[in-house]
Order: C-alpha cells, then structure tokens, then sequence
C-alpha cells in the first residue's frame, strides 16, 4: 500500500475509534476530550500523508499541486470512514433515550413526536453526507496548509538550498 492510503486509513479508523469513545463516554469530559481528538488526529493524518509522500515517493522534493493531490486524497480516505461511522452512529441512536432526555427538559409530546418521525434512514444519510463534505472542505484547507508547508526547496518555512 503507497503512504496515501496507509495514512488515510491509519488516521480514519483512529478518527473512527475516537467517535466511539465520543459517543459512549460516561463523563461530559470525556466527550469534549475525544472530540477534539478526533479532529486532531484527521488533522495530523493529512499533514503526515503529505510528509510521508513527500519523504518516501519524491526525494524530499515535493512539488505543490503533488503536495495537494496527496493531503486530498489522504482526507478523502479519512472522510469517507468518519462518514460512514458517523451513519452507523446515527443507526445506533436510541430513540427512548432520546425521548426520556426530552421529557427531562420539558420538550411537549407533540415535539417529541415530530422529532422522532423526522428520524428516517434519509435523514440519517443527509446528515453524514453533510459531515463528509464538511470534513473534506476543512481538509482541502489543511492539504493546502501541508503543501505550502512541506513543499520544494523545504516549504515554505525552510531554507532554499535544501533542494
């Protein structure tokens, strides 16, 4: 496997793990911490596929559409898993848990019950569809950030005889 799809799988199923435990975890802690987790690794995924082309596939000389071709396509990869996870998430939800917190807040019956017709499997998909894109809008920012970065000659930030 080249280093596009290792990374893109390596930092989409630990992205994966990270939503689990976000989902599952006993404390509100717990679940900002895993959150931006998850975020984090997504975000050192892209970078770390740029790098890991840029040293492995092209002698440490990385041109910028190359650099962009490979953060995008790491993010793709990455996406698409925390995408699907994100529907089987949405599958798993317990509607009486759902209903029980309402009623905790006060939320009418009449609410409750417009909120659980609106949970339909197409909802489902146009909610992890929308994650999905936004995912790989934020990663395209990053795979551009990446390529500047660890582009030719070292990037942006490193010196011009390292050609």
């Amino acid at each position: 496997m080249n280093a596009i799809l290792k990374t893109g799988l390596l930092s989409g199923l630990l992205a994966c793990a990270l939503m689990l435990v976000e989902r599952y975890a006993p404390s509100a802690i717990m679940v900002s911490v895993a959150h931006y987790a998850t975020i984090i690794v997504y975000l050192a995924g892209i970078y770390l596929g740029v790098k890991r082309t840029r040293d492995e596939q092209h002698n440490k000389a990385l041109e910028f559409k190359l650099g962009l071709k490979a953060g995008f396509s790491t993010a793709f990869i990455s996406a698409t898993l925390m995408g699907v996870m994100m529907f089987i998430l949405f599958l798993l939800m317990n509607p009486v848990d759902m209903m029980e917190e309402y009623v905790r807040n006060n939320v009418t019956s009449t609410e409750v019950m417009t909120i659980l017709r609106s949970m339909t499997i197409p909802t489902f998909i146009k909610g992890a569809v929308t994650i999905t894109i936004f995912n790989l809008l934020v990663g395209l920012f990053m795979s551009i950030m990446a390529a500047l970065v660890l582009g030719k000659r070292g990037g942006v930030l490193g010196t011009k005889d390292e050609a």
